[in-house]
C-alpha cells in the first residue's frame, strides 16, 4: 500500500500506529487544531499515499492544493465522518487527484460501510446491524431519510452494543444496488459541518473547522452538549450545557 496518511483526530488510527514500528512509520495523524499553513507543510513533508479525513477538512486542503500551497499526490482519498455535497466532492477530486472513496464508521464499530461505484455505502451487515428509525424509534421505510439510526455490534464480545443511537440520518436504498452487492445499501444524509470563515486583524480570511473546537469541547469533563455560533465577521460564541452537578 506504500506510505499512508490519515488526517484529523482519529484515536483508533493513533492506536494502530503504536502497535508496531512499521505502522509508526507508515501512519501519521494530523490534528485539525493546528494552523492551516503548518498543517499543509507537515502533510507535504510526509507525502501520504492514502489520505483519510473529514470532508470539511479535505475541502480546505483542496483549496490549498489549488492555490499551489500544497503539493500532495495521494493514490486514494478516503472521506468519512461527514456528508459531502456533489460539487464539493468534484472540487476535492480535481484538486487532490487519486480515487475518492467514502467510508462510514463510528467509535462503536469501524468501519460500518464501504462505497461502491454507484455512490452507495454497503453495510458490513455480517458484523453489524443498522436500523434506520424515526423520532419515535419506529422503522423508517426504505427510500426515506431516517431521524436517526440504531447500531448493534455483532462482533464485540467485550462490551455489548445493542441498538445504540448513533444520531445520524441515513437513507436505505429501496431496491437492489446496480453494483450487484448483496449487502444493504445506504446513504448518510446527516452530519455536514460548516467551515467558519473569520476575518483576521490584517484583513485576510482565516478558515476554522468546527471540528477543531468541537474536539476540544468533547474532551472537556462535565460538558453535556455545546453549540458554536458565528456572531460576526471576526467573532464566535460557544454555548456549553454542563452535566447535572458539574460547575
Amino acid at each position: 500500500m506504500g506510505t499512508g496518511g490519515h488526517f484529523a483526530g482519529l484515536g483508533w488510527m493513533e492506536a494502530e500506529r503504536r502497535r508496531s514500528r512499521w505502522r509508526w512509520r507508515a501512519y501519521r495523524v494530523f490534528s485539525v487544531q493546528q494552523p492551516l499553513p503548518e498543517l499543509a507543510a507537515a502533510l507535504d513533508a510526509f507525502d501520504p499515499g492514502i489520505l483519510t479525513g473529514y470532508p470539511s477538512a479535505l475541502e480546505l486542503l483542496a483549496d490549498e492544493q489549488a492555490a499551489g500551497r500544497l503539493h500532495l499526490r495521494p493514490v486514494i482519498v478516503e472521506l468519512g465522518g461527514e456528508s459531502m455535497a456533489p460539487e464539493a466532492r468534484a472540487r476535492v477530486a480535481a484538486a487532490l487527484g487519486g480515487a475518492l472513496h467514502d467510508t462510514y464508521g463510528a467509535s462503536e464499530f469501524n468501519p460500518l460501510a464501504f462505497d461502491c461505484d454507484h455512490g452507495w455505502l454497503h453495510v458490513n451487515s455480517d458484523w453489524a446491524i443498522l436500523e434506520p428509525v424515526d423520532a419515535d424509534f419506529r422503522p423508517t421505510p426504505a427510500g426515506r431519510p431516517s431521524h436517526t439510526v440504531l447500531l448493534t455490534n455483532l462482533a464485540n464480545r467485550v462490551q455489548p452494543i445493542i441498538r445504540y443511537d448513533l444520531g445520524d440520518s441515513v437513507l436505505a436504498k429501496p431496491d437492489p444496488c446496480p453494483c450487484s452487492s448483496p449487502l444493504p445499501a445506504i446513504r448518510v444524509t446527516g452530519r455536514r459541518d460548516d467551515v467558519l470563515r473569520l476575518v483576521a486583524a490584517d484583513g485576510n480570511t482565516v478558515s476554522v473547522l468546527p471540528l477543531a473546537i468541537g474536539s476540544v469541547v468533547d474532551e472537556t469533563p462535565g460538558v453535556h452538549r455545546s453549540q458554536l455560533i458565528q456572531t460576526g465577521p471576526a467573532s464566535i460564541r460557544l454555548r456549553l450545557e454542563l452535566r447535572a452537578g458539574e460547575y
